[in-house]
């Protein structure tokens, strides 16, 4: 009687333990399956019912290769699930179909089950659902492609720094082909034992060092420096440097980009060669020599009056900028830029560029201007040297570099707009599905999927957005916009987009205003490209505000034959030494902009050149710390044809 007991003692004691190892499997977050020696399945967690759709009693006792393989990968399933193996083959990743017939991407580890006899009796799966990992590492495996193929693509040698012993961690194709060697050759090395052929850091030679100065200041950088080629040749270059900071703010690597300028520094020789034979022939050249100071001009050479039209020298005592138009083609107002050029000269010795001058009867031409400083009579002065470059033929050296760097443009709109195309099919696709899986289309998702579903839609669409910027820019460079001319209402494009920027506006405590002159009621212009450049400015406005909102104000006004359109914020406006900057491809004023509110820096760009395609043009003025007002203006009458 006893011996019963105790035997009915211990059969209820196994039923507790194999009922709470049962709960405990159906708690568990991976899919937990049992099959016999034959593959038939004999469990089933709760985990697995939920990650492939069948229930335990569906699946129990069918071969689980038959309900879970494609066919593609059934004969792979079946060895590995079936076989009988004495060892585990553990975190083997392989595809799965659902119940639904989607599929998936497992995790699997398998061990054998043995009886009380140490024989095979089945096998014993773990199965964890890798799927969204997948997805994640295809997507950076692009990612990756496409950033090394763009970095191949460009035009200048780059490498990546490791701030902390000066290797080389990643270098693109030119600055391989610069030097000779072989990626697994340079990365590494110290990146001044390759590009200045030296064993120690450059700052320790008392060099200007890029690298330390964006390490201690944490920005870019820029120098000049000489680096020696895979022959030993020397390479003249300029090197701007880059921070990379990790999530703490410290600067941890820099991106090295070296422009090889050897050309312009030889032309800049043989320019300063050229000064001193001018400076020799003062009377006799046939170029306009002309002799000033801070005021202005005080002598001039006969071909200086002829070229600008003056009788006599006495009536050539004036500013630069009285014999220019008012405006640069770069929009900057000619006294500005004369004075800038003028002091630029002083404070290096020389200084040549490309003028706009205007002759006594109105006409403009074009320049190339030489200033050297010397001194004169006990005073520092500048001499100018003015060629008229209307009929001149250009240097041979000019005209092929116009040819290469043209051919080379339109190769890189080429591939920007193929590639450009070819990335926002897939992504497009992307996105639509990562919707339905937001929108939990094809099944619930736990709170982990949920924010990578987030983040691959945000993600997406900011790089669609960014395409699409490149697509546009390429478009335009291409020559492939077509414009639409028609009358349009200033007041109806204004309120149209500011309406499109309201909401976020209000999200960042900013008042919208508008001042509309009467008088400007219609005007011609492609009324697409017109919205893009309003809503560009409007929403740079709102977006560089301060944080504790302010005010954006957009102005229209007619003025002479043209609209003119300013958007104004209340914003900490620009620095000065920033102000070039903007209009230029790729960049930003600041890299904490692009880490705090993203974008390209193509948006000015893009509007910059839909500004000029109707024939107008636009300028911005700031005052850091106080905002910024963008300014374009468009010709009322826009010729149809």
């Amino acid at each position: 009687m006893k011996h019963i007991t105790r035997s009915r003692r211990t059969e209820k004691a196994i039923r507790g333990s194999e009922e709470n190892y049962r709960r405990l499997l159906d708690h568990a977050n991976d899919a937990v399956v049992t099959t016999d020696i034959r593959g038939f399945v004999t469990s089933w967690n709760k985990s697995a019912e939920k990650l492939f759709g069948w229930t335990a009693e569906e699946i129990t006792g069918k071969r689980m290769v038959e309900m879970l393989a494609t066919q593609e990968t059934a004969a792979e399933k079946e060895k590995m699930i079936c076989e009988i193996l004495p060892d585990t083959i553990s975190g083997h990743e392989i595809s799965c179909m659902r119940r639904d017939g989607t599929e998936i991407y497992v995790s699997i580890t398998i061990s054998p089950l043995v009886d009380e006899n140490q024989n095979i009796a089945g096998r014993s799966l773990i199965i964890r659902d890798i799927t969204e990992h997948k997805r994640q590492d295809e997507a950076l495996r692009k990612s990756e492609e496409f950033s090394r193929t763009v970095l191949n693509s460009m035009n200048d040698a780059i490498m990546v720094i490791d701030v902390g012993d000066f290797s080389i961690v990643g270098a693109n194709g030119l600055f391989l082909e610069k030097f000779g060697m072989k990626e697994d050759e340079v990365i590494g090395k110290k990146c001044y034992e390759i590009s200045h052929k030296i064993t120690e850091p450059c700052y320790l030679k008392n060099e200007i060092c890029p690298l330390i100065e964006s390490v201690e200041k944490g920005t870019y950088s820029s120098v000049e420096h000489v680096h020696f080629g895979k022959n030993g040749n020397k390479i003249y270059v300029e090197v701007s440097t880059s921070p990379i900071k990790d999530n703490t703010g410290k600067v941890v690597q820099v991106i090295h980009v070296a422009r090889d300028i050897t050309e312009r520094k030889r032309m800049d020789e043989l320019l300063r060669q050229s000064e001193e034979k001018y400076r020799t022939l003062y009377d006799s050249s046939s170029d306009a020599i002309m002799l000033l100071d801070e005021k202005g001009f005080f002598d001039c050479n006969n071909a200086t009056l002829r070229m600008f039209g003056f009788s006599k020298t006495e009536d050539f005592t004036v500013h630069p900028s009285d014999v220019s138009p008012p405006y640069q083609p770069d929009g900057v107002d000619s006294p500005t830029a004369a004075n800038n050029k003028i002091a630029e000269a002083f404070k290096t010795g020389t200084n040549y560029f490309e003028w706009v001058h205007r002759r006594q009867n109105g006409e403009d031409f074009s320049a190339d201007v030489l200033m050297t400083a010397f001194n004169f009579k006990g005073k520092r002065v500048l001499q100018a040297t003015v060629r008229d470059t209307t009929e001149r033929k250009k240097l041979e050296a000019f005209r092929l570099e116009n040819e290469r760097l043209a051919l080379a443009n339109e190769a890189k709109s080429e591939f920007l707009m193929i590639m450009s195309h070819e990335l926002r099919t897939p992504l497009n696709a992307i996105l639509g599905f990562s919707e339905l899986l937001k929108q939990k289309g094809a099944g619930e998702l736990n709170k982990k999927q949920e924010g990578y579903i987030v983040n691959v839609i945000s993600g997406g669409k900011h790089l669609l957005e960014i395409i699409n910027e490149i697509l546009d820019l390429t478009k335009i460079e291409a020559g492939k916009v077509k414009m639409h001319v028609e009358k349009i209402s200033a007041h109806d494009a204004i309120d149209d987009n500011l309406e499109l920027i309201r909401k976020d506006a209000m999200r960042r405590n900013v008042t919208l205003e508008k001042e509309i002159d009467p008088s400007l009621e219609f005007i011609e212009a492609d009324r697409k490209m017109l919205s893009q450049i309003l809503f560009n400015l409007l929403s740079n406005a709102v977006k560089f505000s301060r944080d504790e909102g302010g005010k954006v104000t957009v102005k229209a006004k007619r003025i002479d034959d043209a609209a003119q359109f300013s958007i104004s914020d209340t914003g900490m406006g620009i620095k000065e030494e920033d102000m070039n900057k903007l209009f230029r491809a790729f960049q930003q004023i600041d890299m904490s902009i692009s880490r705090k509110y993203g974008g390209t820096g193509l948006g000015l760009i893009i509007t910059k050149k839909l500004v000029e395609l109707h024939g107008g043009r636009i300028w911005a003025e700031s005052k850091y710390g106080e905002g910024s007002t963008f300014r374009f203006t468009l010709p009322l009458e826009k010729d149809l044809e």
